[in-house]
C-alpha cells in the first residue's frame, strides 16, 4: 500500500462524521475508481454505478455494490435511499446531451425525489472562460515551464466540440445549483493519474468560482476533495475551482470559503 493511498485513507476516515449511504455515479470511470478506493476502508456504504456487467467485479474489489444503470434513460430511483450523490460520470466528450448533461439532470431529479442530503459534483475549469483567456492561461502555464502548448490542446481549443462541451457543463452547474440540493461543485483541472498510478499528494490550491489560471490536478485529489466536502459545512452550496498546489485539501478549501465571505460587505468577521 502506497503512503498516499494510507494518508488518503486516514483523510476520508477523518472526514466520515457519520456512516452515510453514498451512490458515486461513474463508478467505473477513472475518477469514480480513485473514489471508490478512497472510500474502501471508510464506515460509509458505498454503491456505484456501472454501465456495463463486466466491471462489477472491479467495483466489488473496492467494497462497493454495483448498479448497472443507463444514465441515458429515466432513473427516477437511482437515488432511493441515498444519504449523498457524487456525480463523476462523463462522455469524454462523445454524448454530451445524453449523459454530461441529461444523466445529470435525471440523478439531479432522483435526488430532489428522495431528499438527498448532499450531491458533489465534478465540473470543468474552463466555466465563465473565453477562449482566448484560456488559450492565455495555457501559454502562461506551459511558458512557466519552458514548453511550449502541446498541439493537441490547441486543437481541443479552437473546436467547436470545446465550446459545447463548456456550455454544457455550465447548463448541468445551473440546474444543480437550481434544483434545491445541498450541492458542492468542484471545477477540476487537468485530471492526472489513476487508481493503478495514484500521483496525488493531498494539496491543492483553492479558488470558489473560477480561477484564472490553468493547472493540473490529480484524480486522488479530486477524490479527497468529494470526501472532505461531504461533511464540511463550509463547502455547502459553493463553487470551487482546483488545482494542484500546497495546501491540504480541508485547509484550502475552508480557507477559500473564509476569503470569500470576508469579501462580501457585512460578511465575515466583522458582520453583524
Amino acid at each position: 500500500m502506497s503512503r498516499l493511498m494510507d494518508a488518503s485513507r486516514h483523510g476520508a476516515q477523518a472526514a466520515a462524521h457519520h456512516a452515510k449511504k453514498i451512490l458515486v455515479v461513474g463508478g467505473h470511470g477513472k475518477t469514480g475508481l480513485c473514489l471508490l478506493s478512497l472510500l474502501q476502508d471508510s464506515p460509509h456504504t458505498v454503491t456505484a454505478t456501472i454501465r456495463d456487467s463486466d466491471h462489477a467485479k472491479d467495483v466489488r474489489s473496492y467494497g462497493a455494490e454495483p448498479l448497472i444503470i443507463d444514465l441515458e434513460k429515466d432513473c427516477p430511483d437511482i437515488a432511493k435511499g441515498m444519504d449523498a450523490v457524487f456525480f463523476v460520470a462523463g462522455s469524454g466528450g462523445k454524448r454530451l446531451d445524453e449523459v454530461d448533461l441529461g444523466g445529470l439532470v435525471r440523478v439531479i431529479s432522483s435526488a430532489v425525489k428522495h431528499g438527498v442530503g448532499r450531491f458533489i459534483h465534478i465540473s470543468s475549469l474552463n466555466i465563465g472562460k473565453q477562449q482566448s483567456e484560456y488559450v492565455a492561461e495555457l501559454e502562461a502555464y506551459y511558458g512557466e515551464l519552458g514548453e511550449e502548448v502541446p498541439e493537441s490542446l490547441h486543437r481541443a481549443i479552437a473546436s467547436d466540440g470545446y465550446h459545447r462541451y463548456v456550455g454544457i457543463k455550465e447548463q448541468g452547474e445551473g440546474k444543480l445549483m437550481a434544483s434545491g440540493l445541498n450541492y458542492t461543485i468542484f471545477r477540476a483541472g487537468m485530471l492526472t493519474g489513476t487508481v493503478e498510478a495514484p500521483d496525488g499528494e493531498g494539496k491543492i490550491e483553492a479558488g470558489e468560482g473560477t480561477l484564472s489560471k490553468f493547472g493540473k490536478i490529480s484524480r486522488f485529489d479530486v477524490a479527497q476533495c468529494f470526501v472532505s466536502a461531504l461533511d464540511m459545512p463550509e463547502a455547502a452550496s459553493k463553487t470551487f475551482t482546483i488545482l494542484g498546489g500546497v495546501e491540504s485539501i480541508d485547509e484550502a478549501l475552508v480557507a477559500t470559503t473564509a476569503e470569500a465571505e470576508s469579501s462580501i460587505p457585512g460578511g465575515g468577521a466583522g458582520g453583524a
